[in-house]
């Protein structure tokens, strides 16, 4: 009975081959996981920065009692003589501040001084990885940027979601070109005053994305541009939408040539005063 227990008991341990557990208890491999791709330059709002006007007049600026800030820093807007936008942060000091909508860190911006002496003035760098987004809100970006002779925005800066530039470069008196190649201007409504008071501004370049066919207000929009002696706006000025027109290029003393192309569309304008 014993050596017939033994052989039973060898049988049972020693010799069999070891069973799987059932495949619901056996560990299973993490499945592939592709890792998310970092968010392109959509994801890089840039903060909007509207002017702190001091009436209800927004044409009403008191500029020896308003001090107009660049992006919520210490430096003022005439201070400035070159505006310049970056696709990479890979310049940005230890001293550049956040200037992105979230408050996350993804646009900077930073000052250096400018090489003359004595003047106070500084070029100002825009920049986030892959490229800045514009705000929804882009109206007064740059107005009274009185000094600034360069804005260049090459490929760093999207416009795609705005849908305000009115007043975006109002006031700035030194600039001599302007190139927005790669403006999409498709969800814009209103570019009232956008270049009014440009004096110095010559060269003008829209593309053909400079699309203005959700625009509603154009009033006084070239406004005082005296040193701009052509325009051509192409036929992706689109201006069906368009309600107000008044003063549109008013006092554009030195304009010999204005092209308008066949989008040109007045169907819906209900102000030309002063056009």
């Amino acid at each position: 009975l014993l050596v017939g227990l033994g052989i039973w008991i060898g049988a049972g341990f020693g010799s069999s081959e070891p069973t799987e557990p059932p495949e619901s208890e056996q560990l299973q491999s993490p499945p592939e996981t592709t890792a998310p791709s970092e968010p392109g330059w959509e994801a890089n709002l840039l903060r909007a920065d509207p002017v702190p006007y001091q009436s209800e007049d927004k044409w009403d600026w008191d500029e020896e009692a308003v001090v107009f800030p660049v992006l919520g820093s210490e430096y003022r807007r005439e201070q400035i003589a070159s505006v310049t936008f970056l696709d990479t942060l890979s310049d940005a000091p230890e001293n550049a501040w956040d200037v992105s909508e979230a408050g996350d860190g993804r646009v900077m911006a930073w000052v250096t001084p400018t090489n003359e002496l004595y003047n106070e003035l500084y070029d100002l760098y825009i920049a986030a990885e892959g490229g800045v987004s514009a705000a929804h809100d882009c109206s007064d970006l740059f107005a009274g940027y009185s000094n600034a002779k360069t804005i260049n925005f090459g490929e760093a800066f999207h416009t795609t979601g705005a849908a305000d530039m009115s007043r975006m470069f109002f006031g700035c008196k030194a600039l001599t070109e302007l190139n927005l190649n790669r403006f999409d201007t498709s969800a814009v409504q209103d570019m009232s005053y956008m270049f009014s008071e440009c004096e110095a501004l010559t060269e003008l370049t829209l593309g053909d994305s400079f699309d203005t066919s959700a625009v509603q207000y154009m009033s006084s929009m070239f406004h005082h541009c005296e040193s701009l002696t052509d325009l051509t706006l192409g036929d992706s000025f689109d201006t069906s939408a368009v309600q107000d027109m008044s003063g549109m290029f008013g006092w554009c003393s030195s304009l010999k040539d204005l092209t308008l192309g066949d989008s040109f569309d007045t169907s819906a304008v209900q102000d030309m005063s002063g056009m």
